[in-house]
């Protein structure tokens, strides 16, 4: 077998890139080339895909945080501890996976009930 290369730092296109930018005397950016920048990064932040990406994301936190809610009122069964609980995990891991795909696995479940 034989081990895996590591890059050294500095090294690859996008530094050559640089280094002959940095050789041609190239001024640095100029105040026109900033303000390009700047509405370009505008025009992606309020781009609708990137509000929907977001929405998206804090929809999942929300739900996630319920379904750990549930996972924790079901095992405690409106006590200050619960006895047992890791079987019910497993369990509804299983029937999750099942019956609406991936990302219910019984790790994810024992995060979302911790969280």
């Amino acid at each position: 077998m034989t081990a895996k290369r590591r890059k050294k730092p500095g090294v690859g296109p996008a530094t050559e890139t640089v280094a002959a930018w940095r050789q041609s005397g190239a001024l640095a950016p100029s105040a026109d080339f900033t303000a390009l920048v700047e509405r370009v990064v505008a025009i992606i932040e309020s781009d609708p895909r990137s509000r929907v990406v977001r929405t998206v994301n804090s929809e999942m936190v929300l739900s996630n945080w319920h379904i750990g809610r549930e996972i924790v009122e079901y095992v405690q069964r409106g006590k200050a501890r619960a006895e047992y609980g890791e079987e019910v995990i497993e369990d509804l891991s299983r029937q999750l996976k099942d019956r609406v795909g991936r990302g219910y696995s019984s790790t994810n479940l024992r995060y979302f009930r911790t969280f």
